[in-house]
């Protein structure tokens, strides 16, 4: 390390007694002034690489190697690394943690696999936006809470009513209730859990697991509602943003009030 000009420097003395010299005077003694010196001892050289030793490193990633490096994802990594994601992870887009995915793995790990091919092998992440909408009413129609949530991506519109469906029952059991009645305008989600919840298609995982949440209630009927009674929920559904999911408790949002009113009066 260099020493500054202005401080002295110590050295070792031989048995002959030799006096210490200082930079300064070694300076002196050189000929060489303070700033001459800085700009020795400062100088940055600017570092090349010698071809000489460039040509001794030994390439380590051959051919097959580089291959394999390149090589398209599989559906055997897309698997592993799915099973390696800690049960209670933070969710992804869906909400859903990776628990969700290994339980009902027999039920959407096609599916599901397929999906996660398409992106990482065409770096392209699939289009699709949609959002979920829930109401809880009392037996006279007025408001006692609602939620809605963002699904930046969605496979289809059964999908997203079967998330709709799970996102009210959790609603429902979060604030207490005990006999519950399920009107969805989709006929589809309506069928399906009259007749228990079972379904071989791509959202099965789904409505097994509403009717899991089913189990937690005194007593669950599904009936089917015309659209027109059920603009509320669509309307919490159509203003859904971001990933975090939004509850209202007793006082409805004031986008909804009229909303509301008008599904009472068709009811």
């Amino acid at each position: 390390m260099a020493t500054p000009a202005s401080s002295s420097t110590n050295h070792a003395s031989g048995s002959g007694g030799k006096k210490s010299e200082t930079l300064d005077d070694m300076l002196l003694r050189l000929g060489i002034e303070e700033d001459e010196y800085d700009d020795l001892v400062l100088e940055e050289e600017e570092e090349v690489a010698d071809p000489y030793v460039i040509d001794k490193v030994k390439q380590r990633v051959d051919a097959g190697m580089n291959e394999v490096l390149t090589a398209p994802y599989t559906r055997e990594e897309v698997k592993k690394a799915l099973f390696n994601i800690g049960d209670l992870k933070a969710p992804g887009p869906d909400g859903l943690h990776a628990f969700f995915y290994k339980r009902f793995g027999h039920i959407t790990g096609e599916d599901l696999t397929d999906e996660v091919m398409s992106a990482i092998n065409s770096r392209v992440i699939p289009d699709g936006l949609g959002g979920t909408g829930a109401i809880i009413r009392d037996s006279h129609g007025s408001f006692i809470a609602g939620c809605n949530r963002s699904l930046p991506y969605i496979a289809d519109a059964p999908t997203a009513e079967a998330m709709a469906l799970r996102d009210g029952l959790l609603l429902a059991g979060q604030i207490g209730c005990n006999k519950v009645i399920v009107e969805s305008d989709c006929m589809e989600v309506v069928q399906t859990m009259q007749e228990g919840g079972f379904s071989s298609g791509a959202v099965a995982a789904i409505f097994e697991e509403c009717g899991f949440l089913c189990r937690s209630f005194a007593s669950v009927i599904f009936c089917h509602c015309a659209r027109e009674a059920n603009e509320a929920a669509h309307t919490l559904a159509a203003r859904a943003e971001g990933l975090d999911s939004l509850v209202w408790h007793e006082d409805p949002p004031d986008f909804l009030l009229s909303v509301i009113t008008m599904d009472v009066t068709i009811l």
